[in-house]
């Protein structure tokens, strides 16, 4: 089994259908059930995730019930959830000029010595360069069988 670190951005993409690269974003969903990777997230992700969906809502893109049944179904899901050292996330918004959330996310992957797939194409075109272990959603293979496309 392989080891990810997945961003909030790229977890809503399993909930708000109108997002882009949702059927990736499926794809590692498919993959985490039949226990081809184990996703990791820093718990903010669960907040960043409620803040998603609730401006989802804001904008007219999902139902309030629909955003809750969303949120439950995401947080009864049992990813696991390891606090990244937020000393050094800190240090890296810094340098690199982007959220703590953001670096959150980097730093856990760079702990677990594994890939972070984000969903944020800024961030990714942002820190590509700095790092070897951070890809695009669309970089993302799949390991299900390819009739399930």
């Amino acid at each position: 089994m392989t080891n990810i670190v997945l961003d909030a951005s790229l977890a809503a993409k399993w909930y708000l259908r109108d997002e882009s690269d949702a059927q990736t974003a499926d794809a590692i969903f498919y993959d985490y059930e039949n226990d081809y990777v184990q996703i990791y997230f820093p718990p903010l992700a669960i907040y960043e995730l409620g803040n998603i969906l609730f401006t989802a809502n804001l904008r007219k893109r999902i139902t309030k019930p629909d955003g809750e049944k969303s949120f439950k179904n995401f947080i009864q899901h049992p990813f696991e959830y390891k606090i990244p050292p937020y000393a050094n996330a800190l240090q890296l918004s810094y340098r690199l000029n982007i959220t703590f959330y953001d670096a959150a996310y980097i730093v856990l992957a760079d702990e677990l010595k594994c890939s972070f797939y984000t969903g944020d194409e800024k961030l990714y075109k942002k820190v590509k360069k700095d790092f070897d272990f951070i890809y695009y959603l669309e970089q993302y293979s799949p390991r299900y069988p390819s009739d399930l496309k």
